[in-house]
């Protein structure tokens, strides 16, 4: 499994999200990677997933040999992925947050939730609650899938250029919302993110609409991720829950699915 470290990943990215032009390659690059994961390939079988011509598959999968990443297989000459840098293992459980800082009750019933969300939808799942202007991983919940998103808890994501963060933004009182998109510092992300308040309002009111967020490759390129606020109890915004993979593998049906699923099991979060 692809063990995304968040400074390593946060230096790749920045890297990425300074040069335009690779943005393409690298989307290209996962989905060959996912490919390949469900099956060995030659050029030719791999430039017909991708749609692309063979001379541009071969030339991305020399790319990503010599990088380690893929390895041609000496009998059948298909590549396949390089087995070790990706290996299949199951997920590590969550760390809890501390008893102190969150009650016990709606973070066991969440993490329940979360747990068999990602079950269910195959993608990874987390919980992230506000601290200051960023969103703050207090679980989360790995795929089993090879080439996935993994993270740690602790990880922080823009308020304004993140899923999560917009989920949580949308379901504050009007009020309240105003005094938070002043203060917010919209640095960070990639250019998809909101630039500024009047932007990220904009946004909002979409979430509303739909009821869950969506980040298209707005904090990282090539990662995407729907979350939904989470509201315990009918009357309580403790921070927003998301499911989160590679860009390729959301297309806006399962977008539409995993905020559907998302807004079902968690927007309105009751403990017993």
């Amino acid at each position: 499994m692809v063990d995304t470290a968040a400074a390593t990943r946060n230096q790749a990215v920045r890297a990425i999200t300074e040069a335009p032009r690779l943005r393409l390659p690298l989307a290209r690059g996962l989905k060959a990677l996912d490919c390949l994961r469900d099956q060995p390939s030659s050029a030719s079988g791999l430039a017909q997933a991708l749609g692309v011509n063979r001379s541009t598959a071969h030339r991305l999968l020399r790319d990503l040999e010599e990088a380690g990443y893929v390895r041609r297989d000496a009998a059948t000459r298909r590549f396949v992925l390089a087995p070790d840098k990706f290996t299949i293992t199951a997920p590590e459980p969550p760390v809890a947050p501390s008893q102190a800082a969150y009650d016990s009750t709606w973070a066991e019933v969440s993490y329940d939730v979360l747990r068999d969300l990602r079950d269910f939808i195959g993608e990874s799942t987390m919980l992230a609650v506000p601290a200051r202007d960023r969103m703050l991983y207090v679980a989360f919940f790995g795929t089993d899938h090879p080439i996935g998103v993994q993270e740690t808890i602790g990880s922080a994501r823009p308020m304004h250029a993140s899923a999560v963060g917009k989920a949580y933004l949308s379901a504050l009182p009007l009020a309240t919302l105003d005094v938070v998109l002043g203060r917010l510092d919209y640095t960070g992300g990639t250019d998809n993110a909101a630039k500024g308040p009047f932007q990220l309002r904009d946004m909002l009111d979409e979430v509303r609409d739909q009821g869950y967020s969506i980040d298209h490759d707005e904090t990282f390129v090539g990662l995407s991720c729907v979350a939904a606020p989470v509201i315990v109890n009918g009357s309580t915004l403790v921070g927003a829950a998301g499911i989160t993979g590679l860009t390729h593998r959301f297309s806006t049906e399962r977008v539409h699915e995993f905020g559907q699923e998302l807004v079902d099991r968690l927007t309105h979060l009751v403990t017993k």
